[in-house]
């Protein structure tokens, strides 16, 4: 990850923010047919997925500490 100081902290930020539910929409098309899904998260598992994130960023910034030293 070759991020600017600058864009760490928004991420850092929009990750450490209050978790709320939230739903996808999803539309595809399959042989000329239209389907549609939804996937509705928890605010648990909203904030799951925020500790999931911060530990793949922080993962990437370790690597590339290791790496160019």
């Amino acid at each position: 990850m070759n991020a600017t100081p600058a864009a760490l902290g928004p991420i850092f930020m929009t990750l450490i923010s209050e978790p709320e539910s939230f739903e996808i929409s999803e539309t595809r098309e399959l042989s000329g047919e239209t389907k549609s899904s939804k996937a509705k998260y928890t605010k648990d598992k909203a904030h799951l997925l925020q500790q999931q994130a911060l530990e793949i960023v922080l993962r990437w910034i370790v690597s590339n500490a290791k790496k160019n030293g």
